[in-house]
């Protein structure tokens, strides 16, 4: 929905026939969390529409490295922290 506060009310006034109940309830969602100013109104329905995002953090073991490989057959990995900034030296 690309619109501001005040058309978002407009669109909710119109026959309820022209909107699905997500449509509905979404906007309804949206203007309590804004007249609120409440970040937990839109945590709460992105985690509905969207699922709910993991706490956990990734560890660099978990990440695997980005390969580069020239044309003469030569490979650099990249994203660990065994990575070489500048391959060039490393001969």
């Amino acid at each position: 929905m690309l619109m501001n506060v005040g058309e978002l009310k407009e669109w909710l006034k119109r026959p309820e026939d022209e909107r699905t109940v997500l449509e509905h309830w979404l906007a309804t969602v949206m203007i309590k969390g804004i007249s609120r100013g409440s970040r937990e109104d839109l945590e709460f329905m992105l985690q509905r529409v969207i699922g709910r995002i993991k706490d956990e953090a990734i560890s660099d073991s978990d990440q695997k490295p980005f390969v580069i490989e020239r044309s003469d057959g030569t490979k650099y990995e990249l994203g660990h922290k065994d990575a070489v900034s500048d391959p060039e030296k490393e001969e």
